[in-house]
């Protein structure tokens, strides 16, 4: 389960709205009392409309140019951290070619402001795809950085959309040290970053997290625990009893064809080397 942030557009649609009550504002005025409006009421209300259109006209204008602007100000700041990436791009390059670890690091420092977010960005995109011995590397990286450190940071953030990106992000990077801080989110965050969470539990593989699922599921609506069992499957063979046991609790919910699939899955698991 991946995190998506909100979009940076979200409050356009609110200030055109805001844009059209001003203009409507003008509609609620009233002449003094001592104003004789008696043969004037069609010059006043044409001249009330022609106010009204060149209002609205202009707000719609500035709208349309501070979008215009802020798209344009999104478009240069995604080619300069296309730049960037460019730069620390061979960082990836040498931790490929099996370079020693302070070369790959080297390549990895922060020159400018905003650097490490672009860095992070490499890194978390390398790490999906890289594993062995270089993601080992990529993790070291991470933390002389203070990439771990500052999402770990981030988990306390008032902010949600930023803790289910810190999440996610501690997750795939595998940090171990982020355990007990994601089982303490489990109790308080809502359920879309309960999973979220708990996807990252299983991305870093320690099986001491386990028992943690039978207990968060207790707390989750009944449609998802068939998506937390599918997360606990990537545990390996460590997590068939906790699994059995979560299905024995909530047969009910499982679909008699997910149930099978489960089955067929710890049987394989079983059968495999070491388990």
């Amino acid at each position: 389960m991946t995190w998506k942030p909100r979009s940076r557009l979200t409050w356009a649609r609110p200030a055109l709205a805001g844009l059209l009550l001003l203009c409507a504002l003008p509609c609620l005025a009233q002449f003094p009392p001592e104003v004789d409006v008696r043969g004037t009421e069609m010059r006043s209300s044409l001249m009330l409309v022609i106010y009204l259109c060149f209002l609205l006209f202009g707000s719609v204008v500035i709208l349309a140019l501070y979008i215009f602007c802020l798209k344009a100000y999104h478009r240069l700041r995604r080619g300069y951290r296309d730049e960037r990436k460019k730069f620390f791009q061979q960082g990836i390059e040498l931790l490929l070619m099996e370079e020693p670890f302070e070369a790959v690091l080297a390549a990895f420092q922060p020159v400018r402001p905003g650097d490490v977010d672009i860095v992070q960005e490499l890194i978390l995109h390398s790490m999906r795809f890289i594993t062995g011995p270089p993601f080992d590397i990529l993790r070291k990286v991470a933390h002389k950085l203070g990439i771990i450190e500052r999402n770990l940071k981030l988990l306390s953030s008032m902010d949600r959309h930023a803790r289910g990106r810190a999440v996610e992000n501690l997750g795939i990077m595998r940090a171990t040290q982020a355990i007990v801080p994601i089982l303490g989110m489990l109790k308080r965050e809502s359920n879309d970053i309960r999973m979220v969470a708990l996807r990252s539990l299983a991305l870093i593989r320690d099986p001491r997290a386990l028992p943690y699922f039978h207990h968060a599921a207790k707390d989750l609506p009944p449609p998802l625990l068939p998506r937390v069992a599918s997360i606990m499957l990537e545990f390996g063979p460590r997590a068939n009893s906790h699994l059995v046991r979560l299905v024995e609790t909530h047969r009910s919910v499982f679909p008699p064809l997910m149930l099978e699939e489960l089955l067929r899955e710890l049987a394989a698991s079983s059968r495999r080397p070491g388990a």
